[in-house]
């Protein structure tokens, strides 16, 4: 396959980029960028938090990336750290209330990005589309 514009990795770069530089402008008045929306959000679905291990795989990011947004969201008050009593070297985290008050005002701006991704489909096409993104995305975690 010949490597143009059309092609998949690239369009799914330009859809990303995208995305990225809409959520980021929508983000800026609650102080907060996407990545660590995404820790917010992570932390969110587990209220008795995670450890650092934990959220690093559940984002697919590195340890470094993933120590210093918990580090800027630590700073923000919109979470908090501790250390493991029994192995001083594993740190949990979890979201604090102002964390959550931040996911809760960001819930219409995410509803507005899905929208806007899929509004270009009909109903059917969403639904097929959703699914095989899903696919793609499981087929890449997997390798």
């Amino acid at each position: 396959m010949k490597i143009t514009k059309d092609s998949p990795g690239a369009m799914m770069k330009v859809i990303n980029q995208e995305l990225q530089k809409d959520c980021n402008n929508s983000l800026r008045k609650l102080d907060v960028t996407v990545s660590q929306m995404d820790v917010l959000m992570a932390l969110s679905e587990h209220e008795d938090g995670l450890n650092m291990k934990e959220l690093e795989k559940i984002l697919h990011l590195a340890q470094s990336t993933t120590a210093g947004i918990v580090t800027r969201l630590e700073q923000k008050r919109y979470i908090t750290g501790s250390t493991d009593p029994e192995d001083r070297r594993v740190k949990y985290v979890k979201i604090a209330p102002e964390g959550i008050k931040v996911c809760q005002a960001s819930g219409k701006d995410m509803v507005r990005s899905n929208d806007r991704i899929l509004s270009g489909l009909s109903e059917a096409q969403q639904k097929e589309f959703l699914k095989l993104l899903k696919q793609v995305r499981d087929s890449i975690i997997k390798q």
